[in-house]
Formats: structure tokens, C-alpha cells, sequence
């Protein structure tokens, strides 16, 4: 019998027995659906309530685990506080620094630093006397620094053509950009593959950040940890030369902010905005949705389940984090929805309301913009006239950490 601890939240129209009822939304941000023909998940002593559930998981194809629910035990603070969030920590050495989560194991061999997690694997079990024995794997996040020869670029190193019409596809690799600079990189992978590898370079030294997944059925989740590390890292001294190599001080989530939203920069309500008139919009739900959480940059937003998501560094003045999302990998197929981490929000635009909130949207050709102006900065969801539903469906999920 599987099990799972988590909070119980209804998905309140859907009825759909065979997809389930209800979430389950477990500390780590992910989710699954529940059912239950014989339990009560409305039940009120569930509510607000950290609960364990046991019974039957179903893995589909493209689809969120289903668990035909059996029984449902509510946690007691002892045991809550032990599952707790996990801290994000930060490494800092001569050459580079990274942030990761403490339920990691640091390792240092040679030139590589090495990060390993546990993951459960419920779908692969082995018998025996005593019942079923989960396997336990290990998310795998390694960094190994290598120095040039003399004259060496990493496209030497890698064999990639430079010329701008054959840009070395044929090897498998892709031109990216990594990290808080916004770092030149090389590609090997594709989202959803169980190993992803970025290559990056300074004048110096040539480095290999590689992610294996533990748990290759279920990895989502594994992925989100690994592109959120990928995002904090740095070249040069860390952010504090007294850290040295091994330090594991917990940093803020708000650290690693190049800017804030200020008071002083634009207005959501600013009276000289073109529009006066709130405009109100009608939307339907987009379907079931998950939850996608940045612990580097402070903040949560909700997009619909089984879609792909990729982070990379802002590549224009004023944007200090670039997200997309799309039905299909992103490597292959433009994204559906871009979310841009801003220091401001345009003064010029359409005010709408929509959830409790207010947005400010600017229209350009077929291109919506919906921004909404946080605590700590400003946040900017793009896509094509057509997904305003779920444009303003993901910005009303925003919130800040």
C-alpha cells in the first residue's frame, strides 16, 4: 500500500471518479489526485489538517498519479514538524557558489562537488519477509571543473562547429544560458530525459553540471530542485568570501533578488495611467493546475498539470528571471505562457480586475502582457490574445513567499 502525507484540497466541480476527486499537495510542492468510494475526503477533521493517506497509486501516461484512497490518518505535530520544508542552504568556493536544499548530501572528490538526495521509488518494489521493500534512489546534481589548456574554449572542448549555421545540433547540444550572470551554455538533454548536462566556461576553467534522477517514473519534482540550483549559480567568489568551500550557512530566498520592486518605481493605480475604468473579465477554469515554487527567488505560481516549464537568466535590462511554459518540451515547441521577473510595471496599459486582484494589461499585435506588481518586484505573463483565460488564471495564483 502506497502512502503519502500532504493537505487534502478539493477540486471542487471535477467529478470525474477516474481522475480523481481531490489533491493531495505534499511539502515539496508537488501534488496527486485523490478518489474514494469509501471515504469521506470532505470529511471536516481533514481540513487545514496535515494528514497521511494510504491506498493504491495508479501512474498514467502523461497524467498525474491517482490514489484510490483506503485510509486517511491525521499527523501529529511531532511528526509534521520532522517533514517540514526543507532550508535552502548555499556552497561557496574559490571558483563558483550554489545554492541547495539541506535534505542534500554535499560531497566533495577532486575537482567535483557532488549533491545527492534520496527518492522513494513506491513503483519498484522487492519482497520481502516482512512485506514489501521500497527501492531508494538518489537524485544526483554534480558540478566537476576542469582547466583549459592554453587557447582552449569550451566549443574546442566539446567539438562544436561555431559557424553560426551548423551551431553543433548534430552532437546533441544546444546554446543555453545558466545562472544568476547570465551565462553562455551548451545543452545536452531535453527536459523530462532522466539526465540533463550543462556546459559553461569562464577564461579559465571549463564546467560540467550534470542532474541524474532518482526516480526517472516520477522526476518532476527532482527537475524543479535542480533548475531552481542551476539558477542560483554563480561564477567567482561567493557571496561571502568568509564562507569558504564548505559552508552550508542558510541563506534568504530574498539573497539572490538583483532588484526589487521599489514605491518609487511605476504604479499599478498610478493616475496617469491611459485607462480610468477597470475592466472585469470573465473567465473559465483552464483545468486542474500544479503548483510550481521558486525558493532562489520567493515566490509560487500555479500552471496547468502536466505541462513543461524551463528557467533561464533574464537576457534584457530590467528582467531578472525568465520562465516558460508549454503543453509540449520546450526544447521543441514554443512556449504557451512566459513569466518575466520585473523591477517595474509599465505606467501605460488597461487596468483589469480578476480574482481580488488588480493587473495592469497591455495588448501589442496578438501579444497580451498581464503584469501585477508584488511585494518584491513586478511579474509579467505573456502569451497570444487567445490564452487570456489562462494568462490571468496564472497571475490571480501568484503569490509571494
Amino acid at each position: 500500500m502506497d502512502r503519502r502525507i500532504g493537505s487534502i484540497v478539493s477540486l471542487g466541480t471535477v467529478t470525474s471518479s477516474s481522475r480523481g476527486t481531490h489533491l493531495l499537495k505534499l511539502d515539496d510542492g508537488d501534488t496527486i489526485l485523490l478518489k474514494s468510494t469509501s471515504i469521506d475526503l470532505d470529511d471536516e477533521k481533514f481540513k487545514d489538517k496535515v494528514v497521511e493517506v494510504k491506498g493504491v497509486l495508479t501512474y498514467n501516461t502523461g497524467d498525474k498519479p491517482v490514489m484510490e484512497v483506503m485510509n486517511i490518518d491525521i499527523v501529529d505535530n511531532q511528526v509534521a514538524e520532522t517533514s517540514s520544508a526543507p532550508v535552502w542552504k548555499t556552497w561557496s568556493g574559490e571558483l563558483f557558489h550554489i545554492n541547495y536544499r539541506d535534505d542534500f548530501t554535499l560531497e566533495q572528490s577532486g575537482s567535483s562537488v557532488i549533491f545527492s538526495r534520496p527518492v522513494v521509488n513506491e513503483t519498484n518494489v522487492e519482497p520481502t519477509d516482512d512485506g514489501a521493500k521500497m527501492n531508494e534512489e538518489k537524485d544526483i546534481v554534480s558540478i566537476a571543473v576542469e582547466k583549459k589548456s592554453d587557447g582552449e574554449s569550451l566549443a574546442d572542448k566539446l567539438g562544436v562547429n561555431t559557424d553560426e549555421s551548423s551551431p553543433g545540433l548534430s552532437l546533441g547540444l544546444v546554446k543555453s544560458k545558466i545562472g544568476i550572470q547570465n551565462l553562455d551554455a551548451y545543452k545536452k538533454g531535453e527536459q523530462g530525459d532522466s539526465t540533463l548536462v550543462y556546459y559553461t566556461e569562464d577564461d579559465s576553467y571549463i564546467y560540467t553540471i550534470s542532474f541524474e534522477a532518482g526516480d526517472k517514473d516520477n522526476q518532476l519534482v527532482s527537475e524543479n530542485i535542480f533548475y531552481e540550483m542551476l539558477a542560483s549559480f554563480e561564477l567567482g567568489q561567493g557571496l561571502n568570501n568568509a564562507l569558504g568551500e564548505d559552508s552550508t550557512e542558510a541563506i534568504s530566498s530574498r539573497t539572490l533578488d538583483v532588484q526589487t520592486y521599489s514605491e518609487s518605481d511605476s504604479q499599478l493605480n498610478d493616475e496617469n495611467s491611459t485607462d480610468s475604468a477597470i475592466e472585469i473579465i470573465d473567465t473559465q477554469e483552464s483545468g486542474d493546475l500544479m503548483q510550481y515554487e521558486s525558493d532562489t527567488f520567493g515566490f509560487v505560481v500555479s500552471y496547468p498539470k502536466n505541462w513543461y516549464f524551463e528557467g533561464s537568466a533574464g537576457n534584457e535590462t530590467g528582467i531578472q528571471r525568465h520562465y516558460e511554459f508549454g503543453k509540449d518540451p520546450l526544447d521543441e515547441s514554443p512556449a504557451v505562457v512566459g513569466l518575466d521577473l520585473l523591477s517595474s510595471v509599465p505606467v501605460s496599459g488597461t487596468k483589469v480586475s480578476y480574482g481580488g486582484r488588480e493587473f495592469t494589461k497591455v495588448v501589442t499585435g496578438s501579444v497580451e502582457e498581464i503584469y501585477f506588481k508584488g511585494e518584491n518586484r513586478a511579474y509579467r505573463f505573456s502569451g497570444n490574445l487567445g490564452n487570456e483565460s489562462l494568462l490571468m488564471q496564472m497571475a490571480s495564483t501568484l503569490t509571494e513567499k
